[in-house]
């Protein structure tokens, strides 16, 4: 399976006159011709913008929380001058604010597909003899939509990891393509499907830190497999 979706979300203490300051963080981006905003409670203490980039990713920026939305290769945001570069330079010019507490938490979350060529009774034939033992098959012998889920809680870190077969329709039931981005137009078949949230506590909101997080989860994910 392959990485889909991606989202990082970086939560910090609430900035209460954060309405007054965003707008002249985020006016050079906005300058940008593949840049939208969409301000969302203009005029509330809840006030936030949803930038919207063409080459398919999203920041979502809001007093007590920043999130990066991603559908594309995840090999390009490896690089700290590639699709991230906003996302973190907002985040230091926010921490620059003297309304600005800390960091508090961090998310990652990324649903992934593998598309196979089998009809999906095979597939789920497949899954269930793999994943499951006999006792177990006998009692979901005529079930079609099974999955495993697996919550581990180590610390202050806690993980959630969600997979098993799909069909067609399970991709907009599941939001695995929330931003509707030409790189999952392909998203028609049969196959598996992956959904993997690792939440931290902590002040740690670096690049370093959410790429080294980025690749144990996918190498977790890319090693789910059925054949």
């Amino acid at each position: 399976m392959e990485p889909r979706f991606i989202q990082y979300e970086i939560r910090y203490s609430p900035i209460l006159n954060f309405a007054q300051y965003y707008k002249d963080i985020v006016a050079k981006y906005l300058a940008l011709d593949d840049a939208t905003p969409n301000i969302a409670n203009f005029g509330m203490f809840d006030e936030h913008i949803v930038m919207v980039f063409l080459s398919s990713y999203h920041i979502d920026y809001r007093l007590d929380r920043l999130i990066f939305r991603y559908e594309g290769d995840h090999k390009l945001i490896y690089n700290s001058s590639g699709a991230t570069k906003f996302f973190f330079d907002i985040l230091d010019e926010t921490r620059k604010l003297k309304a600005f507490g800390k960091v508090k938490q961090t998310t990652i979350q990324i649903k992934a597909v593998g598309l196979l060529e089998h009809s999906n009774k095979l597939i789920v034939e497949k899954f269930k003899s793999k994943f499951f033992q006999q006792s177990t098959l006998d009692s979901i012998l005529t079930s079609t939509d099974v999955a495993i889920t697996i919550d581990r809680a180590e610390g202050a870190k806690y993980s959630n990891l969600i997979f098993g077969p799909f069909e067609t329709q399970d991709i907009a039931k599941q939001g695995i393509s929330p931003l509707k981005s030409d790189f999952n137009k392909d998203l028609n078949g049969n196959g598996l499907m992956c959904s993997y949230t690792v939440t931290e506590k902590t002040d740690k909101s670096s690049f370093s830190f959410f790429k080294d997080t980025l690749v144990e989860m996918i190498s977790v994910i890319q090693n789910i497999k059925i054949e």
